[in-house]
């Protein structure tokens, strides 16, 4: 079945691609307002809005550029675009910025396709897909107006033109889309830059050039390169690119937040392995350590297992927080071990019914983790910790951080309160319990609320407890966990 599933899938290579990106999108973005708003959606959104109004003027003024300058530009660029509908409404509107993060999450998953087909076989491209496509922890981040999704494709595109530029002939002309690349995937996300490693990589595993002097010496022009595309594409860098880096580095600290049942903190080194552990399906771990010994072409495999292993450089050099999304990208390498390992299961079973059973299967374990955690992706965790419920009633690990639910909550409340009712937003972040009907009141705690709001993860912090009486009228769940809560007095 494999060997005619193959040469079908190759004959349509194309057809395939466009299939998978279809698909993966409409999974990504069914329902995908549902999840609420998140932590830092209005700041990417408001950037936006700042980054088409200075081009719309033609003002290009460093000072102009300063907005969400934590971050360097792409990703405002992209979201900007997307929402210069909505700009004209007023107000915050998010759908369009997060049908772009759910277009950028598709292309990588369609990407992936494409990409391990060209090192494995089209039969290993579709089943990485699949298995991308039907992760939580992965697709949770298509579904928000973020940084995560387009940091993805910035890495799987650096290691797609990594590979390509290591089987070329070395030429000149080589040198001109990794440099451009590169210099972009640096102008999405700072930490995009240890995607600059995929390319020494690929050269030793891959180049028929490699011991040619001349050649390595001109390899110095793609990082220099880079950084002049980064420089061209950010305005806010013009006047003074030191200074603006300084205080775009400047920003960022070390944090701390709720990790093994404990409040405040100190991240420690392992952080992103502890988190990668915990949210990834155990099936899907399990798949992928067949496929690191599975028989396979030993250097494309070693590519791929060094794209899963290099971000994590990550944990000792960058910022810690926010669970795997600084990550993210590693799902991707990940997705393609454990595809290779399923059809080496599949080789290994050789009759028909069994294999079809197996698909099946593998198709029944996505869904029933999509299913079960619908909307709130961002709070899956996987068998290891007894899922999400077993995360929330242990502590663990942060629930609920993102402020997701507030939607539901707010639809709940415009529902069922009263005229002029009351309600106490203790909800951290606070700004996503929005679109309130205008005749709800907010209201301090000391005022005797008819409802109170607050989220798991804040509640944790904060050592919140139940006030007397009141009793739980909603919950918004995740696998079982709850991750928000609305009192009625």
């Amino acid at each position: 079945m494999l060997e005619s599933l193959d040469r079908f899938l190759l004959k349509r290579r194309k057809l395939a691609f466009i299939a998978i990106f279809i698909v993966s999108f409409l999974i990504i973005s069914f329902g995908i307002n549902q999840t609420g708003e998140t932590w830092d959606e209005i700041p990417y959104y408001n950037a936006g809005r700042s980054y088409y109004s200075n081009i719309v003027r033609l003002n290009f003024k460093s000072s102009a550029w300063d907005a969400n300058k934590e971050h360097p530009p792409v990703a405002k660029y992209v979201y900007g675009l997307f929402s210069l509908a909505s700009y004209k409404m007023g107000g915050e509107h998010y759908s369009g910025g997060r049908i772009a993060s759910a277009l950028l999450l598709s292309l990588t998953i369609a990407l992936t396709f494409y990409f391990a087909t060209e090192l494995f076989s089209t039969t290993t491209g579709l089943f990485a897909s699949i298995i991308l496509m039907l992760t939580p922890p992965f697709i949770a981040y298509g579904r928000i107006l973020g940084m995560d999704s387009i940091s993805a494709l910035a890495f799987l595109l650096v290691a797609i033109v990594s590979y390509r530029f290591a089987k070329s002939k070395g030429g000149w002309k080589d040198y001109v889309l990794p440099t451009i690349t590169l210099g972009l995937a640096f102008a999405t996300r700072y930490n995009t830059i240890l995607a600059a490693f995929f390319g020494p990589v690929a050269i030793i595993l891959f180049a028929s050039w490699k011991k040619d002097y001349r050649r390595r010496l001109a390899l110095l022009l793609i990082p220099i390169g880079s950084v002049i595309v980064f420089y061209i594409v950010w305005p806010y860098l013009w006047s003074d690119p030191i200074g603006g880096l300084k205080t775009s580095f400047g920003h960022w600290g070390q944090v701390r937040e709720w990790y093994m049942g404990q409040k405040d903190a100190v991240l420690p080194n392992s952080y992103f392995l502890t988190y990668f552990f915990y949210c990834v399906p155990v099936g899907i771990l399990a798949l992928a350590t067949l496929g690191v010994f599975s028989r396979e072409k030993f250097k494309n495999k070693l590519f791929i297992i060094a794209l899963l292993v290099l971000p994590f450089i990550n944990s000792f050099v960058g910022i810690k927080q926010g669970g795997v999304r600084y990550l993210l990208f590693v799902f991707v390498p990940l997705g393609v071990l454990a595809a290779l390992g399923f059809v080496y299961l599949l080789k290994i079973l050789q009759k028909k019914y069994l294999q079809v059973f197996l698909i099946i299967l593998l198709l029944v374990y996505g869904f029933f983790n999509i299913i079960t955690h619908y909307p709130y992706y961002l709070d899956y965790y996987n068998e290891f910790i007894r899922g999400s419920k077993g995360n929330y009633q242990s502590k663990f690990l942060q629930f609920g951080w993102w402020g997701e639910g507030g939607k539901r909550a707010a639809d709940f409340l415009n529902k069922n309160a009263s005229q002029g009712a009351s309600v106490f937003n203790n909800m951290k972040p606070d700004h996503t319990l929005d679109n309130l009907r205008e005749d709800i009141r907010l209201v301090n705690s000391s005022e005797n609320p008819d409802f109170i709001v607050f989220n798991t993860n804040w509640a944790w912090i904060s050592d919140y407890q139940i006030p007397t009486g009141y009793k739980i009228v909603h919950e918004e769940k995740s696998g079982g966990g709850t991750i928000l809560t609305v009192l009625g007095r």
